[in-house]
């Protein structure tokens, strides 16, 4: 095998395992569309067309924010996590830069053969923003909770992007048919797993920066708390007319993510209540749960 091939294989192996990916993706797509065409009360009609390049578009963007990430990270990554795989010396930054050469002519061709060329060029001026830190990286690359306002609202923009190319619809009309809320909804499971994963209790800090290191780790966790109650609070209000028990499963999902990160900022230091893991669960689950429902409605 081509030594490079091997590398980046590493690479997307330990850093953006692809089969994930694809499935999270597919799940998005599933969910995302049927949470705005049962909002508007419409059938939903799949196209294998749709599917391939809505989740096409979704990997190859992450991949592209990812890739560009780890330019940015350089410094940091060799000093906090040295068994990483560019850290380490087992993938090359050319390596790196060979994926983003692929990654790019796809999304490229996605994008010329899409509507909403407008809204496309600002995903890409994002992405070149989110490289460069916004023109601020002194500023930025110390604060996390900066970063988090200025990087992470490319999400809901790509997601307004991945209804447009399913719908055809353009970015004032979709909002103007009620899609924020569905876009809400699964940004908000994106956003909880990205705050949950950088929440350490005090005796695990080091020099990497966290959430829990900005505003202590009850904060941290409190941040988390109101990100899942905004997320399960707007999934209720768009399932107010399905089956009652699928209303009731999310109610008390939600109510035990609500106890499982109580008892993380009462009892931080006990071991079983990981509170990644709970908050993998209770987005992974509902959204597993809205895809299985998804096939009655």
């Amino acid at each position: 095998m081509n030594p490079q091939f091997k590398r980046v294989g590493i690479y997307l192996r330990e850093r953006y395992p692809v089969v994930p990916g694809l499935i999270f993706f597919s799940l998005m797509y599933s969910n995302l569309i049927h949470l705005y065409c049962h909002s508007l009360h419409q059938p939903f009609v799949f196209s294998a067309a749709h599917f391939i390049k809505i989740v096409a578009f979704g990997f190859c963007y992450v991949l592209g924010i990812r890739l560009c990430d780890e330019f940015k990270d350089r410094a940091t990554d060799a000093a906090v996590f040295p068994d990483r795989a560019l850290a380490r010396g087992a993938v090359l930054y050319s390596d790196i830069s060979f994926l983003i050469k692929i990654v790019i002519p796809v999304l490229g061709a996605i994008w010329l053969f899409s509507p909403a060329k407008g809204l496309g060029l600002i995903l890409f001026a994002y992405w070149f923003l989110i490289y460069k830190w916004f023109y601020a990286e002194k500023v930025l690359s110390k604060n996390l909770l900066l970063a988090l306002l200025t990087h992470n609202p490319v999400v809901p923009l790509l997601y307004l992007y991945l209804l447009n190319l399913y719908t055809g619809r353009n970015v004032i009309t979709l909002i103007e048919t009620g899609a924020l809320v569905p876009v809400l909804v699964i940004w908000m499971s994106a956003l909880g797993w990205e705050v949950a994963r950088k929440i350490r209790i005090p005796k695990d800090e080091d020099s990497y920066i966290t959430y829990s290191k900005m505003m202590g780790y009850r904060g941290a966790s409190l941040f988390l708390l109101l990100i899942g109650l905004v997320f399960g609070s707007f999934l209720l209000s768009l399932l107010h007319d399905t089956q009652l028990w699928l209303q009731a499963t999310v109610g008390i999902t939600l109510i035990l993510f609500i106890n499982r990160v109580i008892l993380f900022i009462l009892r931080p230091s006990h071991a079983p209540l990981n509170l990644l893991k709970s908050t993998e669960f209770y987005f992974f689950f509902t959204q597993s749960l809205l895809l299985l429902c998804s096939l009655w409605w």
